[in-house]
């Protein structure tokens, strides 16, 4: 009977937390031409915290390797300037031009899955954005590949800090981003 109560109790957290998960919730790559930002939360779910302090630039002492890894290349992070307020998200046409140049420039880097190749895309792609800050298009493409390249290299604090340079710079819901990831 505890038996039977628990299957049913399990039964109904599976049914629960896949109707949860929406059927696509497999990760895309931002350099697949289907590609689409996590929609926005509605405007009432928005909070009314003010928003967080900028992040201190971290050092490369700040990310740790990660055990049974060679040491992967540093990364240094340094938080991108503030626009007076967050851009739209560029239209899919011109995301889809960025990307194919992004791919060029890239190649060799996206060829490399092992989580140190990630990280070291991870770090082009940051240094890159840095560059491309004035070109919306640009940055976008650059922020949402940097937040794959983290999901690549299993590391949860280059995910978040892509996720939160895209909801700070473009009409995003970083927190979604994030669950997404």
């Amino acid at each position: 009977m505890v038996f039977a109560r628990a299957a049913a109790l399990i039964a109904v957290l599976a049914v629960t937390f896949a109707a949860a998960v929406p059927a696509g919730a497999q990760q895309k790559s931002i350099f697949d031409d289907d590609w689409v930002p996590p929609k926005a939360a509605p405007a009432a779910a928005k909070p009314t915290l003010p928003p967080p302090e900028p992040e201190k630039p971290a050092t490369s002492t700040d990310v740790p390797p990660t055990p049974g890894t060679t040491e992967a290349p540093s990364v240094v992070v340094v938080p991108l300037p503030l626009p007076a307020t967050r851009r739209p998200v560029p239209a899919p046409p011109e995301q889809a031009a960025v990307r194919k140049v992004m791919k060029e420039l890239f190649g060799p880097q996206l060829a490399d899955r092992t989580p140190a190749g990630r990280k070291s895309l991870f770090a082009a792609l940051m240094a890159q954005a840095d560059k491309s800050a004035s070109v919306p298009t640009e940055l976008f493409v650059l922020l949402a590949a940097a937040h794959d390249a983290g999901i690549g290299a299993g590391d949860l604090r280059l995910v978040t800090r892509a996720a939160d340079d895209l909801g700070r710079q473009f009409e995003v819901d970083a927190l979604a981003v994030k669950a997404a990831a």
